[in-house]
């Protein structure tokens, strides 16, 4: 989700815009009320934090235990 998101930018900006009133002017929300789809953002975003974390950590000589480091979606 975070990669189609960076590959196809514009297309989030319509989650985020909004009618404001009748006169054809559009606002723009940056939080979503939340529901199923604010709960499936956060987790591709944790899901992505967790993947950085486990190639970023061998860089900075991080020692993180990756027995138990797995992402289930």
């Amino acid at each position: 989700m975070a990669r189609r998101s960076i590959e196809g930018s514009y297309g989030m900006v319509g989650l985020h815009v909004r009618p404001v009133d009748g006169a054809n002017t559009v606002g723009f929300d940056t939080r979503l009320k939340p529901g199923p789809f604010t709960d499936l953002i956060t987790s591709a975003c944790v899901i992505a934090q967790l993947e950085l974390l486990k190639h970023a950590a061998p860089i900075f000589g991080w020692t993180i235990n990756t027995r138990n480091f797995r992402c289930v979606a």
